[in-house]
């Protein structure tokens, strides 16, 4: 399994994330090789309504030693049961009178 921190922006059909400027994914893939994992990391990305960026980060995870207290322990269970987790943390765009 591999996590990869991309950016990201909403697709011009996302109606609903419009009043984004953009975000940073993380994006919880269960797959054995990293490219493929990459792929398909923008592939969910895409299919969630964002356009991928630049890759930031990728790790390859190590579940063993995680406990239950561990944050990512929940995205970790989501991807292996279902092949994928996103976590999508977005800005909104900054008034130009607040800079």
């Amino acid at each position: 399994m591999y996590l990869f921190t991309l950016t990201a922006t909403p697709s011009a059909e996302n109606e609903e994330h419009q009043g984004y400027e953009c975000a940073d994914v993380s994006a919880w893939i269960n797959f054995q090789e990293p490219a493929g994992a990459e792929e398909l990391a923008r592939f969910y990305i895409r299919e969630s309504g964002w356009t991928p960026g630049d890759t930031l980060a990728f790790f390859e995870v190590v579940d063993d030693g995680m406990d239950d207290d561990d944050e990512a322990l929940e995205f970790v269970k989501e991807a292996r049961e279902f092949g994928h987790s996103l976590l999508i943390e977005a800005w909104e765009e900054e008034d130009e009178d607040d800079q």
